[in-house]
């Protein structure tokens, strides 16, 4: 979903994330930078776009899923791909970027990959959101397939936090300003699940996937493509 935010809101957001101080998870590879919601990742603003997302997308995320956990990212100038693979606790995962586009080197890379495949409900969170060694075997055995949505300021990805999922290679010039910035926000928890009888991808045809979400399982489906006016905040 591409022009997600209004460019007021846009802004103030990159504003937001470039002068404040709450970025001091550094305890992730390759230098990355986070900050969570409980720790200071949070304002008006955030909360807005946070309300107004479920009245956009009442059957994608509505009434029925709350908000459970809210996080920004700051990494670069150079990270590989496929080192964050892993799936996230909740039942609907929307990651959007604020960073300018000029500050990326590769308008092909820098944004999302997306597998086809489900964490396994037997496995605990440190298993699924952290296990490299187990989730990459996993995903060969399942022939995993992905989709790569490459980077853009003000691009948004809304998808099954159940899919694996990881940043693409980042390649990003230098300066702190260059950084490159995504939000995450995550819907809903993932034990809310009530009809997960077997897991998205192979071997799964005509059986209903483990979608959070009713609309997800539309065949075709383009997108939500309603703007999210959040200006001001």
């Amino acid at each position: 979903m591409d022009d997600f935010l209004t460019e007021e809101a846009l802004d103030e957001l990159y504003r937001f994330s470039l002068e404040s101080t709450v970025w001091f998870g550094n305890r992730y590879a390759h230098g990355r930078l986070g900050a969570l919601m409980q720790d200071g990742f949070i304002c008006p603003l955030l909360m807005q776009i946070a309300e107004e997302l479920r009245d956009a997308l009442p059957r994608l995320i509505g009434n029925r899923y709350p908000l459970r956990q809210m996080w920004g990212f700051k990494c670069g100038p150079q990270v590989p791909a496929d080192v964050t693979t892993h799936a996230d606790f909740a039942a609907v995962n929307v990651n959007f970027w604020v960073t300018p586009d000029s500050a990326n080197t590769d308008e092909h890379s820098g944004g999302l990959v997306v597998h086809d495949v489900d964490a396994p409900l037997s496995w605990g969170f440190d298993t699924y959101n952290g296990r490299q060694d187990l989730i990459r075997p996993f995903l060969q055995r399942r022939r995993a397939r992905s989709m790569t949505i490459p980077y853009r300021q003000n691009r948004a990805v809304i998808f099954n936090s159940d899919l694996f999922h990881a940043s693409d290679a980042v390649c990003f010039r230098p300066g702190y300003e260059n950084l490159r910035i995504n939000v995450t926000m995550l819907y809903g928890d993932r034990e809310e699940e009530v009809h997960h009888p077997r897991l998205s991808g192979l071997g799964t045809a005509g059986v209903r996937p483990a979608w959070r979400s009713a609309a997800f399982t539309r065949t075709g489906m383009k997108g939500v493509h309603s703007r999210v006016s959040c200006g001001g905040g």
